[in-house]
């Protein structure tokens, strides 16, 4: 955000401001090369200024230079999702075989599989969500705490819209039913 701060110019047009902070990001990112962050502003204004093309040739060089880095797999996938849903989730997919962070790289999986309307999908990576063990103290067990209600939270909605896709009288729909209903006892507690 900073670049883009110090690459405009408030009496220059807004072309001209893009174009001077593209370039500013281009020239950090080639001297600090593997800064994921700096990827994906550069992907950003690239995208903001119209060239798609570019922004995700930047954010696919700093996946592969950075392939379980949250931000930069994020946002890929969310270029991808719009136009091609199978590069989206197979980007999401190799970031969570490439994550240190399971619990985070899974719960992207899973909301992507709520954003396509994929919910079976999407409970079954929030269950394997659920199972991955929160480890650590401090910050990290909060992120691990907050992960689990999230995903807890994500499944009880989700069996709700089960039930009301299967009907209330449908084994599917008792299942989810029941199954929300202990998820929603859990967070209770």
């Amino acid at each position: 955000r900073s670049l883009l701060l110090r690459g405009r110019k408030l009496d220059a047009p807004a072309k001209q401001q893009q174009e001077a902070a593209i370039t500013l990001a281009k020239d950090f990112l080639n001297e600090h090369p593997n800064s994921p962050q700096v990827s994906v502003v550069l992907a950003q204004l690239l995208a903001f200024s119209g060239d798609q093309a570019g922004a995700i040739s930047t954010l696919e060089a700093a996946a592969a230079k950075s392939p379980g880095d949250p931000r930069v797999v994020g946002t890929l996938a969310q270029f991808y999702q719009g136009t091609d849903p199978s590069k989206a989730e197979a980007v999401l997919k190799a970031a969570t075989a490439a994550a240190t962070d399971k619990g985070d790289a899974l719960a992207r999986l899973a909301e992507f599989y709520e954003q396509t309307g994929r919910i079976t999908d999407a409970i079954a990576t929030w269950k394997q969500m659920l199972a991955v063990p929160v480890t650590g103290g401090g910050l990290a067990a909060l992120k691990g705490d907050q992960l689990q209600t999230t995903g807890m939270a994500a499944i009880s909605w989700l069996d709700m819209d089960v039930v009301e896709q299967s009907g209330l009288q449908s084994e599917d729909g008792k299942t989810a039913l029941a199954e929300a209903k202990s998820y929603d006892d859990q967070l209770r507690q």
